[in-house]
């Protein structure tokens, strides 16, 4: 299966482990004598974002709810300042994704494992990764010791650990329950490890970025 998503996250809390000094000089060097900070040699700090998966080159039987998919990152990411415009640096981050798959009234397939969307009330995929990013940054204007304005374009790779099915369905004709969920877990179908392009485009303690996926998700059929 071809690559089908494309996914765009917000950050809603993006700030350093040490406090920050904000000063309106442009010389950045002549201020501090120190070697760690937003805006000097070392950095680094945590993080935490949302967002939401949106529908790209998707196949028959695996296309998913918008607004009804979406993923959690926590995170702490590194900088390495080589010039006064552009840096490296190295982000090591939890992801927790979930994906509703829409039900697109297909044929029960046991070769298809998503077709199950069509024969029950609510089907999800959930997987939870660890990732490694590598990024290179370039910083628009001056912006003293601070993060200011900057673009990051990386590539990461992403180790899948857990994975699991979530099925929902109404029983209508129980005598004892009217509702019931099944957890799968150990999905056989997902690849295990994941290739993303990722992007970033931030101001201070905001970022908005996101992720393309060069690998396949799901194993060949």
């Amino acid at each position: 299966m071809k690559t089908w998503l494309i996914s765009i996250y917000f950050v809603i809390f993006f700030t350093g482990v040490k406090a920050q000094h904000i000063v309106l000089d442009k010389n950045v060097d002549a201020q501090y004598k120190g070697t760690h900070g937003p805006n000097m040699r070392h950095y680094d700090h945590f993080y935490i974002a949302q967002g939401f998966v949106m529908p790209f080159e998707e196949k028959s039987g695996a296309k998913i709810g918008v607004g009804r998919s979406f993923d959690y990152l926590f995170g702490n990411r590194y900088k390495f300042k080589l010039l006064s415009f552009y840096a490296i640096g190295a982000d090591a981050s939890y992801r927790y994704v979930r994906y509703h798959i829409a039900d697109e009234k297909l044929l029960l397939d046991p070769n298809r494992p998503l077709t199950m969307a069509s024969a029950v009330d609510k089907f999800s995929i959930v997987i939870n990764s660890l990732g490694l990013e590598i990024y290179n940054r370039i910083n628009i204007g001056p912006h003293g010791n601070t993060l200011g304005q900057y673009i990051d374009i990386g590539i990461k790779e992403e180790w899948n650990f857990g994975t699991r099915e979530i099925i929902k369905d109404k029983l209508e004709s129980s005598a004892t329950a009217k509702k019931q969920r099944v957890v799968n877990k150990g999905l056989k179908y997902i690849e295990n490890y994941s290739t993303l392009v990722t992007a970033r485009i931030g101001y201070n303690k905001f970022a908005l970025f996101g992720n393309y996926r060069l690998s396949e998700l799901f194993k060949a059929e």
